[in-house]
């Protein structure tokens, strides 16, 4: 939206329901414009939309660069505020917005693409498209009158594999081959960030770097990007050919899961609840050539899920005659075409696999290439669906080729495959791919730590939290934190609030180094602290051991503000000679599941005598705790 505040003229980003990063972003055009070609603007953030349009009350940013608290920040900075600005002026950059339709290179698809969405961008339609592609160019409709892109950054983009421009490695990061990204980290499993045994992936052992003078003239290592997102039809007749065989070997898995790289915290999830997945087969063609895909769609969601009550799980495709899953009733299939039940083997959330008869294209001799749709939308038909295009080659036999852009897929999802094999019988969608989504973000929710069936964790959190820090709360509402941070605490008096470890003074913002360079201490921004998503639950136990064993002495509920720091209200605890150990966890708002592991220990000591009776609450109505909504505005924070 825009909004004018104090007469002048200012862009006012505003957090949708379900985003995970919450406050109002307030960018000046004269900042604004200053952030396009080089990132030199500032923004300031508010709590609430009234504070916003007033421009009163802008909440307090602590700046590591300045080790001080601020009204404003640079668009660049690196918290979830300048994430947001990472697409938003992406999209100013590659000339996105303005109404632009992207014309698919398939002309049996009419309908545009909607290059105002950023899950829709493609960057072979940046810059007014005429990307060179699939055998001709890119093409773009709509364009404005005054439609505006970098011209800077569009010479980076057509000649070169390097980050020259400002945000160019979001602009390129769907490319499958040629974007300004390295790989650092050995292979891990697709979906995950952590090895299946739990660990982080290796480095990769060299990145080899080759300069050239001025003066070279035969320059080498530009590699052309190419985005593995369609596959032409039959060149005879410009059709697809019909899937005309299946066998119980094949399988496509699909990952709806966009995997965190902060370590402890989670990622985005496809909602369940309200989201559902249409896999279609090419059934035909009419008399004027229109291929039929809506004739016999195989339809995931929960309402037809089983008693597992999930998507998360093997949906099986069974052919004319063919046995139905027992989980589904058994019996047979009596239609007389492809039909879709779930078999009820759970798999890790956001996960799907079709398998059984999934029908294929088989050539007999040579490759056969087979279009297929997968539209994602709600179940209530309030989110506009979005299909993706796949297209398969598959060999005699009916495997799939497993060659770089044998298989493709547009609308941003990629496509893996374990390499080794000229052909293989399956491999992986991802729906989530890079650093963005590729579905309507109304669409998303955090995953779940949870484990067990039918709800197993694809991607696990990282890392421990850090203990909470104990203090006091005056009548205004500030904690003032006992003592410096550390992991045991001794308190004058039994009533005591807990917080977030930037509350304490002292708490080192950035890692420290010695003189040869070697790290020595681990700072705010280099480790998980306890700093939670903004809006969740801060979920506060007190016990009278380390291993949380018997029942809480108290438990407490803080919500997170914008910024994700809390406080609880203070507790009275029950006078003791022996400490007691508290712990946090983070939840979902609403709290309804964990979305953060258990942290670490804060070891309390209280008076032994003298205390009044504890205002503990009862485990079993932990969910009535209230807790202090944000922190005092004018509280000095420490990250």
């Amino acid at each position: 939206m825009r909004a004018k505040i104090d007469g002048a003229a200012h862009f006012l980003l505003s957090p949708t329901n379900n985003s995970q990063i919450k406050g109002f972003i307030d960018i000046s055009l004269s900042n604004l414009a200053n952030s396009i070609y080089s990132t030199l603007g500032s923004a300031t953030i508010y709590s609430t939309q009234t504070d916003a349009l007033a421009g009163t009350n802008p909440y307090t940013i602590y700046n590591p660069s300045t080790m001080a608290p601020s009204s404003s920040m640079n668009v660049g900075a690196n918290n979830q505020w300048g994430s947001v600005f990472t697409q938003f002026l992406t999209g100013l950059s590659a000339g996105y917005y303005g109404g632009l339709q992207g014309v698919s290179p398939n002309g049996a698809v009419t309908s545009g693409i909607d290059l105002s969405a950023n899950w829709n961008w493609d960057p072979t339609y940046a810059f007014g498209g005429g990307f060179p592609i699939f055998g001709s160019t890119s093409k773009v409709t709509g364009t404005p009158a005054n439609w505006f892109s970098d011209p800077y950054s569009k010479v980076f983009f057509l000649n070169s594999n390097s980050y020259g421009s400002g945000y160019s490695d979001n602009l390129m990061q769907k490319f499958s081959v040629g974007g300004p990204l390295l790989t650092v980290g050995m292979a891990i499993p697709t979906g995950k960030v952590l090895k299946p045994d739990g660990t982080l992936p290796p480095d990769v052992p060299n990145i080899n770097l080759t300069i050239y003078a001025d003066v070279d003239s035969a320059l080498s290592g530009y590699t052309t990007p190419q985005l593995y997102s369609y596959i032409a039809p039959n060149t005879v007749n410009k059709l697809y050919s019909v899937p005309n065989f299946h066998t119980s070997g094949d399988t496509i898995a699909m990952n709806f899961v966009l995997p965190t790289v902060v370590a402890g915290s989670t990622g985005s999830v496809l909602d369940q609840s309200k989201a559902q997945i249409t896999f279609k087969y090419l059934d035909g063609y009419t008399n004027s050539n229109s291929p039929i895909f809506d004739a016999h769609p195989l339809v995931m969601n929960l309402a037809n899920s089983g008693t597992l009550n999930t998507l998360w799980q093997q949906w099986q495709i069974v052919a004319p005659g063919g046995d139905m899953p027992a989980y589904a009733g058994g019996g047979t299939n009596t239609n007389g075409w492809y039909v879709i039940a779930p078999n009820g083997t759970a798999l890790p959330e956001g996960a799907i696999l079709l398998l059984g008869n999934v029908p294929v294209v088989n050539p007999h001799a040579g490759n056969g290439v087979g279009w297929y749709q997968i539209k994602v939308d709600s179940t209530d038909g309030l989110v506009p669906a979005k299909t993706f295009n796949l297209y398969t080659t598959t060999a005699s036999g009916g495997q799939f080729v497993n060659s770089s852009g044998s298989q493709a897929i547009d609308g941003g999802a990629s496509i893996a495959m374990t390499a080794g094999t000229a052909t293989t019988p399956t491999f992986t969608i991802n729906f989530m791919d890079g650093s963005s989504t590729d579905v309507d973000g109304s669409l998303l929710t955090t995953t779940s730590t949870t484990g067990g069936v039918p709800v197993v964790p694809a991607v696990p959190t990282q890392g421990t939290p850090l203990a909470p820090v104990a203090g006091t709360i005056a009548n205004d509402g500030t904690f003032t934190a006992l003592t410096p941070y550390g992991t045991a605490e001794t308190s004058a008096t039994p009533t005591v609030a807990f917080g977030w470890v930037g509350l304490s003074p002292g708490t080192p913002a950035n890692p420290t180094y010695n003189g040869s360079g070697g790290l020595t201490g681990n700072g705010l921004a280099s480790v998980y602290s306890n700093k939670i998503s903004a809006g969740d639950i801060a979920y506060v136990t007190v016990y009278a051991n380390p291993a949380r064993t018997g029942t809480p002495v108290a438990a407490l509920k803080a919500t997170a503000d914008v910024d994700g720091q809390w406080v609880t209200s203070a507790v009275t605890l029950p006078n003791s000679a022996a400490p007691y150990y508290v712990f946090m966890q983070e939840f979902d708002a609403g709290f309804t599941k964990p979305v953060g592991n258990i942290s670490q220990a804060l070891t309390l000591n209280v008076p032994a005598s003298s205390g009044t009776s504890a205002s503990a609450i009862p485990p079993a109505e932990h969910d009535a705790a209230t807790g202090i909504v944000g922190i005092n505005p004018a509280q000095d924070l420490h990250a």
